[in-house]
């Protein structure tokens, strides 16, 4: 996304979270990674894959999905700043969301990462894997939860 819109200047082609190669154009809803309530499609993402991160890599390897069955957690809103904030030498950008799980068991939170959306020139909203980590894994128990925090920084 950043090279379609700072080298290409209006359009390129990338591949989504569903394996699709997507003509995306320069819109003011790209870059938008705070998603709402229940959205496991846009913003931090946790998921239970132990594959290494490949720089080809385009999702998560293994998604948990929001909701209360087994094997779901629930996905609260996404939390960003207001704005980036500059302190020579860095630009910074924090988001951040709580996962809770009520899913009657166990759940190991084993890779994170940060989906962001795209547009189409269709128009159409598609949703893109800025990037993806292995941490150590967590264990979180049925009614617990775990939180992610990303900071977003360029350095000059």
């Amino acid at each position: 996304l950043l090279a379609i819109h700072f080298v290409l200047g209006s359009s390129g082609t990338m591949v989504d979270t569903d394996g699709v190669s997507q003509t995306i154009v320069v819109n003011s809803g790209n870059f938008f990674m705070t998603g709402t309530i229940t959205d496991d499609t846009n913003g931090p993402v946790i998921g239970t894959g132990t594959t290494a991160v490949d720089i080809t890599d385009t999702k998560l390897v293994t998604k948990i999905a929001h909701g209360v069955g087994a094997g779901q957690m629930q996905y609260a809103a996404a939390a960003g700043d207001a704005a980036v904030t500059i302190a020579d030498p860095n630009a910074t950008y924090l988001v951040s969301r709580n996962f809770n799980n009520n899913s009657g068991g166990t759940i190991v939170v084993a890779e994170t990462g940060l989906y962001c959306r795209g547009y189409t020139s269709t128009p159409a909203a598609r949703y893109f894997c800025i990037f993806r980590d292995v941490p150590a894994s967590i264990s979180v128990p049925d009614a617990g939860g775990c939180y992610v925090k990303y900071n977003l920084r360029i350095t000059e």
